[in-house]
């Protein structure tokens, strides 16, 4: 939801300035349109405006009150970058560009890694009197105090998460409507009873795909309903220790037992009369984002789902479930009678850079306090009511308090029942630093017990909880890491004189090369100084901005590998610890590995594909303009959108993806294509190639017209036949664009991120997991500046001794209008 309504704002920026009282004059009174003193402006989100999301109007609906009852604020629309599927905060560069909002919203599990990097201000003196206060479950209070105790937000939402199942289908299957499953054992001897897996489902969303009815849907890498099944199993996700630092627990009884669970209701064979079915959920591995969880609740593929009410309209958008047909529950008891339920709240902050600024301190505070006052959720219930979604105000308590008393009757007494226990045994989604990044790596292991029936739960999670420890929180030996430092520093001198070693030799050689050169000109032209000024003139200007935008960054960006770094909040010393601590790191020499697979892979296919194509294109004896503009045509295409198309088309898991299309008329199995790890990494690829082939055979194309037809004669004459002629002839010709060509490859590969993450993420399982993501992940996703620039360094590392090659070869290089040849 939160990226929806960036990219709703994003329009409106493109449209009126709807955030602008001015803009707004038709809805406010005469007495807010006087002049006014002191005008103050404030950046803001602001709700779309045209959002047919009961709950975006409603928000909408707040906002333009507050506008009209505050023609004082000018507020200016702002926001961030949306990036659908990343784990992370999507405004850090709005942050540090100073140009995000003053006040913005946070969810629960970034709160503290925001008051670390220092991007909030502490609210205890608004908080003080805030009146809203009061009805806030005192559960929440941690998320938004740090160590010192000061406070950093004002918690506005807590929607929790609820069972909603079909009571229509309860209904059908003999169950009683009015009674949802209580505990672990019966939710699975319920969703039994509803699974039909050779059922055909005429409201699917493709009756014709044979995948029939599941009592259960669980997202097979959400972490987040994930959480609520440890905590249900007496377990906890993490825990801070004596010592003020945190560690991660899932990896204990409780977070197996959860895992375990989830692996049962996946695998565990049971029979309805004389037929054997497996598993009892739709997990929607395998599948696109056609088949989504709303869209299956919705049109009874699936009979019952985790999910907070927000989500309902989307199921009721599809138009097939009637309203009265969607039941709500309190979520399952654990195995020994624990009830827990994850709290996803959100939170208003200011940003920091409004300190010493009392004025917009002042005018954000209005802002959030009427966004939260009851006249604001007064206009939030009217606006439920009147879209006819009485039943899902976020708390159905205020249909009573605000007079809807008719609609409050109405409602079910177990969804009364379920929010109620929400606020009582609800538990805010943990609020730890680096959350959003341990939640990250626990897909691994709900991935594998998903894919795989004998995979060991207990042993993927520990793999996963001491790479937690040690990477995220820093939880190792301190005799370790000072052994660790002492064998750094020996290496790193050592690579020092090396690496100066070799510079030396090279510089000594060039210096070689080019006094022969020098004594070869003649007199007149060595005297001629003037022509060198101007040849050094004519470059400064490329000089001095590669220098600029290239060599200062680098310079002063290096600086903060040797430093914790934080933008706003002070950067701590530390050393070789980020050096030390990648290449200690598991998932770093993972990632590496991975980078190399990827560069192998792409230059055997993208590298030789435009050769040999450029010489497919010049023997072909007609048609050769209409398969150049065929083969050319998808460089005119962005390569985002390239990626989007074959994500969406030819790499559709189900069955009506075009690749698995083809598959099954030659009748091979359809396959998961980007959710298999398998096969992950060279369907990231193989778009690239599809797209840049083309344009790289016209290259090769326009060299192939630099050899001499009379070479190709005269080896018709001595009986040469094409391997020879290619061989022999045409490649020795193109070799010095070959290897300048491959040079820029080779390097290109190292720093390809795009395709991979749009298309995977780096998954699945981390398999197409690069160095290049891995630095991005760490840099702007989990904010460890300092740890992502250590990473750069060492991949620069191993790439200055090709580069260094690379010079070396181009020194052999003999570039002639007609021929290229190397010496």
């Amino acid at each position: 939801m939160r990226s929806r309504i960036l990219l709703a704002a994003l329009a409106l920026l493109l449209t009126a300035p709807a955030a602008s009282p001015a803009a707004n004059s038709e809805s406010a009174e005469p007495a807010a349109e006087a002049a006014v003193a002191d005008r103050v402006q404030l950046r803001i989100l602001p709700p779309p405006a045209s959002s047919s999301a009961v709950f975006q109007r409603a928000q909408r609906a707040v906002f333009d009150e507050f506008v009209r009852r505050h023609p004082e604020i000018d507020l200016i629309a702002s926001g961030g970058m949306a990036l659908e599927g990343a784990v992370g905060s999507n405004d850090l560069l709005a942050i540090a560009g100073g140009v995000s909002p003053d006040v913005f919203s946070l969810y629960f599990q970034y709160m503290h890694s925001y008051i670390d990097q220092g991007f909030v201000l502490p609210m205890d003196d608004y908080l003080a009197d805030w009146e809203a206060g009061a009805e806030i479950p005192k559960q929440l209070w941690p998320v938004v105090t740090a160590d010192d105790g000061r406070r950093y937000g004002a918690i506005y939402d807590w929607p929790t998460t609820y069972l909603i199942y079909r009571r229509d289908i309860f209904k059908q299957e003999g169950l009683d409507p009015d009674k949802a499953p209580e505990d672990w054992d019966e939710l699975f001897e319920y969703a039994k009873r509803l699974t039909r897996p050779n059922l055909r489902v005429e409201t699917a969303f493709n009756p014709d795909a044979g995948m029939g009815r599941y009592g259960l849907f669980l997202p097979f890498n959400s972490f987040y309903n994930f959480s609520n099944f440890i905590w249900q199993a007496d377990g906890e996700i993490v825990r801070k220790r004596p010592d003020g630092r945190w560690e991660a627990a899932f990896h204990e009884e409780g977070g197996v037992k959860a895992l375990e669970f989830f692996q049962k209701i996946c695998w565990e064979k049971w029979t309805r009369g004389d037929k054997e079915y497996t598993g009892v959920v739709r997990t929607g591995f395998g599948e696109s984002q056609a088949y989504r969880e709303s869209r299956l609740f919705a049109r009874g593929e699936v009979v019952m789902v985790l999910m907070g009410l927000h989500r309902l309209q989307d199921v009721l958008y599809e138009n097939v479930v009637r309203l009265e047909d969607v039941g709500v529950a309190p979520l399952p008891a654990g195995p020994t009678g624990i009830r827990a339920s994850i709290v996803d709240g959100s939170v208003w902050c200011m940003a920091s850079r409004l300190e010493g600024d009392r004025a917009r301190q002042d005018a954000a505070w209005k802002y959030i306090s009427f966004t939260t006052s009851d006249e604001a959720k007064r206009i939030e219930t009217q606006t439920y009511v009147e879209a006819g979604f009485a039943k899902f105000v976020r708390n159905p308590h205020w249909l009573k308090r605000f007079g809807y008393d008719d609609y409050f009757d109405e409602i079910d007494p177990q969804h009364l029942r379920a929010y109620d226990e929400a606020l009582k045994y609800g538990r805010p989604e943990p609020y730890a630093p680096h959350y959003a990044a341990m939640g990250n790596q626990l897909q691994v292991p709900m991935t594998r017990v998903v894919r795989d029936p004998k995979a060991d739960a207990r042993a993927e999670l520990e793999t996963v909880a001491k790479s937690v420890n040690t990477h995220l929180y820093k939880l190792y030996p301190e005799d370790e890491m000072r052994f660790k430092r002492k064998v750094f520093a020996g290496v790193a001198v050592v690579a020092v004189f090396v690496l100066g070693f070799v510079i030396y030799q090279l510089v000594k050689a060039l210096a070689v090369r080019v006094a022969n050169a020098k004594s070869g000109l003649s007199s007149a032209l060595r005297a001629s100084a003037w022509k060198h000024f101007y040849a050094w003139l004519f470059l400064l200007p490329a000089v001095g901005t590669i220098l600029l935008w290239s060599y200062v960054p680098l310079i002063r960006g290096s600086k903060m590998s040797f430093y914790d770094y934080k933008i706003f909040g002070e950067s701590k010393f530390v050393g070789f610890d980020n050096f030390i601590e990648a290449l200690s790191q598991p998932l770093f020499w993972r990632a590496l590995r991975n980078t190399f697979q990827y560069s192998a892979m792409s230059l055997l296919l993208g590298f030789l594909t435009p050769i040999l194509l450029a010489l497919f294109l010049s023997e072909v004896p007609r048609l050769k303009v209409t398969f150049r503009v065929l083969f050319y045509l998808p460089a005119l295409t962005s390569g985002l959108v390239i990626m989007f198309l074959w994500k969406d088309l030819f790499y559709d898991p189900s069955a009506q993806g075009l690749l698995n299309r083809m598959l099954a008329v030659v009748g091979m199995p359809a396959q998961t294509w980007l959710q298999d790890p398998r096969l992950a990494m060279l369907c990231v690829i193989l778009p690239g190639v599809w797209a840049g082939a083309g344009p790289g055979s016209i290259i090769y194309l326009a060299a192939l017209r630099t050899v001499p037809e009379e070479i190709y004669e005269a080896a018709d004459i001595d009986g040469a036949g094409p391997p020879q002629k290619i061989t022999r002839i045409t490649l020795p010709y193109l070799k010095p664009l070959i290897i300048i060509n491959f040079v820029g490859a080779f390097i290109g590969t190292f720093h390809a991120t795009q395709n991979i993450f749009v298309m995977t993420m780096g998954g699945p399982e981390y398999a197409t997991h690069t160095l290049s993501l891995e630095i991005w992940f760490n840099a702007f996703l989990y904010l460890k500046f300092g740890y992502a620039t250590a990473m750069a360094w060492i991949m620069g590392s191993m790439l200055i001794g090709f580069t260094l090659y690379q010079l070396r070869i181009f020194q052999r290089v003999q570039f002639t209008a007609g021929a290229s040849t190397v010496k």
